[in-house]
């Protein structure tokens, strides 16, 4: 699920036995290092959401 170069978003259902089902929406945020702390190449930052109307790069950017 975490390849690419590109954030997305995909539907995702979290289950409970206790509580049912919930369709959320899983988003995959790629950021590149480019040097950051002498590291390289792309990482992956994955947000579970539900009734979030925000887009990939400001959710990103709240919740950095």
């Amino acid at each position: 699920m975490l390849r690419g170069r590109i954030s997305y978003e995909t539907p995702y259902t979290l289950n409970s036995p206790q509580h049912g089902t919930v369709e959320c929406q899983m988003r995959v945020v790629c950021s590149y290092l480019k040097g950051f702390k002498d590291q390289h190449g792309v990482r992956y930052i994955v947000y579970v959401v539900h009734q979030v109307r925000v887009t990939l790069h400001q959710l990103h950017d709240y919740y950095r």
